[in-house]
């Protein structure tokens, strides 16, 4: 038997409704969530009863391997755990994705889907998303509305595909796309100042500290042998004053305006000096200036600058969220033609069907246990799909490590362990305009383009015969 440390043990005994286990990389989170597994088999528990639900396929294997081996050592004298071991195999033991195609499967009469449709591989499903894509660029670039020619007008064609594909990804991650997009919109200086604020923060202060470390980095070449040491202490002047303002920035001080640096002093007459370190240090203190009015640049003069700001990129942002969904509805339109599924089908049509009561309380009812490892990996939509399938009747117990998520490409919640669900980045939130960049939520956008060239005219326009795919919420 393994030495389990207090905390290990706690968490093994634990019987709350709901557990979360936090831990570090390698700090047995995943034999804690075995052991507890266990532990509810030894007084009588059955293993068919439990949901485990982990993030790869090669992880969910390994774990029912790990869950056999250990119930093998113990069920020699015991009747009951010997059927728990032949019973392993049938155990819900899987991706997420493999238990909401059992839901779907199941239950495909409370989402209308086809029970037999196909899983698509990404070979053939990337040119059906792509040819949605183009075909909703082309309407958006023919569009005579205000809004899409704003778009158009302020950003190239690369850039507007990719900040599409960027906001796809992100509200398919979400549980409820549509809701969030109107109670962002609803709002949008409201809803989006304060996150537009943190992220201009955030980039300030990496340039300042960029600042800092040219400023130390300057002041030990003037201290070297032959090295200017009268530029000493107005270096030394500078980096108090990028310490200054990184405190403010920091206290959440709006700091857009001007900074004006001392002038360089002339080397005294008479002075020795190595030419290549003097070039170095004015070099280093020019790149120290232009970081710190770059980081100036970015913040707003006071908060009604910022709100204006967040509503200057309003008609921009309406057109290409309508875009986004014209894309989706022809992409939904392109599947249905096939009978496939993508992996954010089976998310969302699972979560509908879960919304179905009589679907929830059969589902729910099948588990007297739900257990989730590498819980940091959990998305918004994946975390909504576990809480409705747990209820009184059933735990939670989750296991992670938010510093180690490897699913921040699909948008994980990397704040799951310590919240829930990780509040979403602003999709309303323009950058401000420094060195002829503007940035949108994270992504590096030039302000203004040239006009885009005139495009062919389209026989015919695609529609959508499929649902929409975002659920509507009716349970908290």
């Amino acid at each position: 038997m393994p030495q389990w440390t207090e905390a290990q043990q706690s968490a093994i005994d634990a019987r709350n409704s709901e557990t979360l286990v936090s831990a570090a990389a390698g700090s047995g989170k995943t034999a804690v969530l075995i052991e507890h597994v266990l532990s509810m088999l030894r007084t009588g528990g059955r293993v068919d009863r439990l949901l485990i639900i982990t993030f790869t396929r090669a992880a969910a294997a390994e774990l029912r391997e790990r869950l056999t081996f250990a119930l093998e050592k113990e069920a020699t004298q015991d009747k009951h755990l010997r059927r728990q071991m032949l019973a392993v195999r049938r155990a819900h033991i899987s991706t997420l994705h493999v238990f909401c195609h059992h839901i779907l499967r199941r239950y495909f009469q409370a989402v209308d889907v086809d029970p037999m449709a196909k899983i698509g591989e990404s070979t053939m499903l990337e040119p059906l998303l792509s040819r949605a894509l183009d075909e909703s660029m082309e309407e958006l670039c023919e569009s005579e509305d205000p809004d899409a020619q704003a778009l158009v007008e302020q950003y190239g064609d690369a850039q507007i595909v990719e900040m599409a594909r960027e906001l796809y990804s992100f509200l398919r991650a979400q549980a409820y796309p549509k809701q969030w997009v109107e109670k962002k919109m609803a709002d949008p200086a409201g809803t989006g100042i304060k996150p537009f604020l943190v992220l201009l923060q955030k980039e300030a202060l990496m340039h300042l500290e960029g600042a800092r470390q040219l400023c130390d980095q300057c002041l030990h070449i003037a201290e070297q042998p032959g090295g200017p040491d009268y530029l000493g202490p107005t270096i030394e002047n500078d980096r108090i004053l990028v310490d200054s303002l990184s405190e403010a920035v920091r206290a959440g001080e709006m700091l857009g305006g001007e900074t004006k640096f001392p002038p360089r002093p002339r080397a005294p007459k008479g002075g020795e000096y190595d030419t290549a370190l003097v070039e170095q240090c004015v070099e280093l203190r020019e790149n120290v200036k232009e970081l710190v009015i770059t980081a100036r640049s970015m913040l707003p003069e006071d908060l009604e600058e910022a709100r204006r700001e967040v509503a200057a990129t309003l008609p921009a942002l309406r057109a290409l969220i309508n875009m986004v969904w014209a894309m989706d509805a022809r992409y939904a339109k392109y599947k249905e033609e096939r009978n496939l599924l993508d992996y954010g089908d089976l998310e969302h049509m699972a979560l509908e069907a879960l919304q179905d009561e009589a679907v929830r309380k059969a589902v729910s009812a099948s588990f007297d246990a739900i257990f989730v490892d590498e819980y940091q990996d959990v998305s918004a939509i994946q975390e909504a799909i576990v809480r409705w399938v747990h209820d009184e009747n059933n735990r939670l117990f989750m296991v992670g490590d938010v510093k180690q998520s490897i699913y921040r490409f699909r948008l994980a919640c990397a704040g799951g362990p310590r919240r829930s669900i990780m509040t979403p980045p602003p999709i309303c939130a323009p950058g401000r305009q420094a060195r002829g960049i503007r940035r949108w939520s994270c992504t590096s956008l030039p302000r203004r383009r040239t006009p885009n060239p005139p495009r062919p005219e389209r026989a015919a326009r695609a529609g959508c015969t499929r649902r929409s795919w975002p659920p509507s919420a009716s349970r908290n």
